[in-house]
């Protein structure tokens, strides 16, 4: 399967021009539409002033707007959206919303990025609770019963990547979530690796929290990203930041207030409306390619790669490569060479990527549906001259 206008959307991402960019699992590039989308927006700032001041009307419809378009894009309710920016201050406010009691447990992964890592591990300092972790492999009956061995009556949440970060390791979202409810365990993912990698219905997965960010696979803007939670979760997670954003009525006389009816009652802080509005431009660029169509091409690549780089001889191919668990990230080694130094060699061919460092040293490769099949084999022949050194 190939995007037969892939010449004309490799056009409209300038980006491409510049280098062989394999990293959209870490920035993805820009394409000029969404571009233009935030420039439009910062110059109206520049030049009228702040919708939110100068037209507070219209300003709140807009945000409103772009509130459930990105609901749409992930099958929900834009009731159930949080603006945030970005996966550390979304689980942020997640891991802090609970009333956590020392000897409480909470799961991540072997191979979590420090996004949820470092609020799991700052939450075991301060508040004296248990961080298991999840081995992941490449059978995805085994990471479900890995999951099953490590739950107890003191595990209060269970926060897994749906996709991790450096392998590309895909979770089994719908069976974690299934698994979790029946001890009535709520489950946060990490969706930073997944959105816009492949096709996301929150509703249909189940998972109590999500987050997301903009600004990989969504092609969107740096800085903006959501929480979604779900709608029996808006009222029993703690409310640990507040601000203007969040309330639904102030009464100053009394001292009194109440936080607004959804997620948006988890919002503190300015609103950078122009992120937001650029996002929602991303998801229009990105969906009409079609998710589906997407994540084929990604697996279909990733394929070839680990194949080609699995003969040559001292590259290793690094995690999963079953057709449930890997994705369109790929990761490999060089035997008797630290990933930094690979990476670094591939940046002076301008091959954009980077390296792998939390389970093993090595590279990572996020081929995406506009990688051209030529820019393939240009890394592979430029892996296999690193490994002949």
């Amino acid at each position: 399967m190939d995007l037969p206008n892939l010449d004309a959307i490799r056009r409209s991402i300038p980006a491409l021009s510049e280098s062989i960019f394999l990293n959209t699992a870490g920035i993805g590039p820009t394409p000029q539409p969404v571009l233009d989308r935030l420039t439009k927006e910062f110059t109206e700032v520049a030049l009228h002033g702040p919708p939110s001041l100068m037209d507070p009307g219209r300003s709140g419809e807009r945000v409103a707007e772009t509130r459930a378009r990105i609901g749409q894009f992930f099958g929900v309710a834009p009731e159930d959206i949080c603006f945030t920016n970005g996966v550390s201050d979304g689980f942020g406010i997640v891991a802090n919303g609970f009333d956590w009691r020392q000897g409480d447990e909470m799961v991540i992964t072997d191979e979590e990025h420090p996004a949820f890592e470092m609020s799991a591990l700052h939450l075991a300092r301060r508040r004296g609770i248990s961080v298991k972790r999840l081995t992941l492999t490449d059978d995805p009956e085994a990471i479900l019963s890995n999951l099953k061995a490590l739950l107890t009556p003191r595990t209060r949440l269970v926060a897994l990547s749906h996709v991790t970060t450096d392998t590309g390791a895909r979770i089994p979202a719908e069976a974690v979530c299934r698994i979790c409810h029946e001890r009535d365990i709520p489950v946060a993912f990490d969706g930073a690796q997944a959105a816009g990698q492949l096709p996301v219905d929150l509703a249909a997965m189940g998972a109590d929290f999500y987050c997301v960010l903009s600004y990989k696979w969504l092609l969107g803007p740096y800085g903006a990203g959501c929480l979604y939670v779900s709608r029996a979760w808006q009222q029993r997670l703690g409310v640990t930041m507040a601000g203007a954003r969040c309330a639904r009525r102030i009464d100053r006389r009394q001292g009194d207030y109440e936080f607004q009816d959804s997620a948006q009652r988890f919002e503190c802080g300015p609103m950078p409306a122009p992120l937001f509005h650029a996002f929602a431009g991303a998801l229009d660029f990105l969906e009409p390619v079609g998710l589906e169509q997407v994540h084929a091409l990604g697996l279909k690549r990733a394929a070839h790669l680990r194949e080609a780089l699995g003969k040559i001889p001292g590259v290793i191919v690094q995690g999963p490569s079953g057709p449930e668990t890997s994705t369109a990230i790929v990761a490999f080694s060089v035997e008797g060479k630290g990933g930094g130094d690979v990476s670094s060699a591939l940046r002076a061919k301008r091959i954009i990527q980077r390296p792998a460092f939390l389970k093993f040293s090595g590279v990572r490769i996020a081929p995406a549906f506009f990688t051209s099949d030529a820019e393939v084999e240009t890394l592979i022949g430029a892996v296999r001259e690193i490994a002949k050194k």
